[in-house]
């Protein structure tokens, strides 16, 4: 297992976050391996250009590109979410390590889903962004774990506003969804925020 990853949305063999996926993967180099030159990952996807519906690559790197794998995309199930705190986690970065993560959920069913609370503040689920609605708006917290490339694709494009949300102010939301770059917030399902489990 390699220190980061990238998946990247392949849709009938286009990868429509390229971009944002790019500048992602460049920033985490110069953070973390500043000699190391960036590589196209376009280069990558276009070999995935043939693909018909939605197919998730999984790129993994350290200083290089290790591993590169397209398998056909399926979201989850989820019955329930939960909120669970935890005010020492760090996920600044998409690390290939997700223990922090599989330690919260391993307290829960495998159909329930957990939110992040740190610092009494709403973050992510443990592998989406979250984007809130109240009239006419969506917000999206605005100190997540991790940026994530279709929530800053939202924000660019002025699709969501960001927002400090506690747990007592989700009373003051409709809706809920999860989003990341497999899950487009006009495709991905809505969830009512009354039946997050406190």
């Amino acid at each position: 297992m390699y220190q980061f990853i990238e998946s990247i949305r392949i849709e009938n063999g286009n990868a429509p976050l390229i971009e944002y996926h790019q500048h992602r993967y460049n920033q985490c180099l110069k953070a973390h391996f500043k000699h190391a030159k960036p590589v196209p990952l376009s280069h990558i996807a276009d070999k995935y250009a043939n693909k018909q519906s939605n197919w998730k690559l999984r790129i993994e790197y350290d200083h290089k590109i290790r591993n590169a794998q397209c398998i056909p995309y399926r979201p989850r199930r989820i019955k329930h979410f939960r909120l669970v705190y935890d005010d020492q986690i760090d996920y600044a970065w998409k690390y290939s390590n997700r223990k922090a993560f599989e330690k919260l959920k391993s307290l829960y069913h495998e159909d329930e889903e957990i939110i992040i609370v740190k610092n009494n503040l709403i973050t992510d689920s443990s592998y989406a962004n979250l984007a809130f609605y109240a009239a006419p708006h969506w917000y999206t917290p605005k100190h997540p774990l991790l940026k994530g490339v279709m929530r800053q694709y939202l924000l660019d494009h002025n699709s969501i506003k960001t927002a400090n949300i506690t747990p007592g102010q989700l009373k003051q939301f409709e809706l809920f969804c999860q989003i990341n770059a497999m899950l487009d917030i006009d495709a991905t399902q809505k969830y009512a925020t009354g039946d997050i489990l406190l």
